[in-house]
């Protein structure tokens, strides 16, 4: 069942709010200011819908990895640091 955008943003609302209330009562994780990544996947899967989701993170994928071995490795990620917008050097 796909949720509309408002109903994914009102769910990630309230589970950011709840990780909070965790953390203020000593749990692991640290509170941050603003939204995260993780925060906003539910609703970009909503809004590209479940293939283009999935195209979208074979492409993140395929862009971090190595291509010799398939995989996403310290190296590829040094590699391709400046894509992030990173200095990894």
């Amino acid at each position: 069942i796909l949720a509309s955008s408002s109903e994914v943003l009102k769910f990630a609302m309230a589970e950011k709010t709840c990780l909070h209330a965790q953390v203020s009562k000593g749990l692991k994780e640290q509170p941050t200011a603003g939204f995260q990544f993780e925060d906003y996947l539910p609703l970009m899967a909503v809004k590209l819908g479940e293939e283009g989701f999935m195209e979208e993170l074979c492409n993140g994928f395929r862009l971090l990895a190595d291509p010799e071995k398939g995989v996403i490795t310290f190296n590829s990620l040094k590699r391709n640091a400046a894509l992030l917008g990173m200095g990894m050097g």
